[in-house]
Order: structure tokens, then sequence, then C-alpha cells
């Protein structure tokens, strides 16, 4: 039985800070992805696909598949030419997913915390679709796979409770 539960969101909308938060174990999908290759802090992802099957690769080393855990990660990526790609659905059909959280949160906010946290502009209209997109192909995946999928605006005590009921 599948047990990973993936835990979506653009860049600075506080997945990790979240998580953080939980007291569950977690990894993050950029964190197992950087200890294969040095990646660019621009947040733009010149090869997806690569990168996918490097995480994808790195799981299966520390033997992560399907096991109880929350990985914090994307469902879309931008490209080196600024443009918001879907990762492709292959890759989350390989990571033993038993549910799905997207987490949304204020442009505003999101874009004042990637300059604080990164040092990073991102236009925001460029953010907004990402997070558009993100949520959009978030639930599409779930729905693919056949598990829940939640929408959250980063209620940590609703999170918490979700969790419970999917790990019991």
């Amino acid at each position: 039985m599948n047990k990973t539960i993936m835990m979506v969101g653009v860049h600075g909308v506080g997945k990790t800070y979240l998580l953080n938060k939980l007291n569950y174990d977690t990894f993050t999908a950029s964190q197992l992805i950087r200890e294969k290759v040095v990646t660019d802090k621009s947040k733009r992802v010149a090869n997806i696909s690569n990168n996918q099957n490097i995480l994808i690769d790195a799981i299966k080393q520390r033997k992560l598949l399907g096991e109880k855990y929350i990985l914090d990660g994307h469902c879309c990526l931008l490209d080196d030419k600024q443009r918001v790609n879907r990762i492709h659905i292959d890759t989350f059909r390989q990571l033993g997913l038993c549910a799905i959280i997207a987490l949304e949160g204020d442009i505003e906010i999101i874009c004042s915390r990637l300059r604080k946290r990164d040092n990073l502009v991102i236009d925001k209209e460029l953010l907004q679709e990402f997070q558009k997109e993100e949520i959009l192909y978030a639930k599409e995946i779930a729905d693919e796979l056949d598990i829940p999928f939640i929408k959250n605006y980063g209620n940590k005590e609703e999170i918490e409770e979700l969790i419970k009921t999917l790990w019991r």
C-alpha cells in the first residue's frame, strides 16, 4: 500500500516552512535532486525530464518508494525560458503516492518571500499563472492516480488531521 503524500505548490508558498512545523518524515524534491546535480538558484530548470529521473533514482536509492513520508515538490516547473511546464505524469506514477496536498497562497506574499529568501524577483502575472497551473495539474494527477487531492491555504491543523486520516 502506498503511503507517500506529496505536498505541492509554487516556490515561496510555504511548503517547506509548513512541513518543518509538522512532526513527520519529509524530503524536498530539490534537496534529493541537488544531492546528484547542481541546480540553478533562479528556480528555472533547463532539463525538467532529466531532473525528475534524478529524483526517482534518489528515492529508489534511499528505498523510499511508497513509504510513509511527505515529499515537498512540484507538479509544474519553470523552464530556462520562464515558461510553466508540467512534469510528466509518469514521474508521479512512480512515486507511490497516497495523496496530493496543494498549497495555495497570496501572490503578493509569495513574491515578497521569494525576494527576501532567494533574492529572486518573479513577475506577478507569471507567478499567478504558475500557481493556477500547479493546482490544476495537481488535481488532474490525483484524479489520474485515483488518490485524494486536497487544496489548502497553509492551515497546519487541517493538514495534520488529513495526514493522520491518510496514515491510519
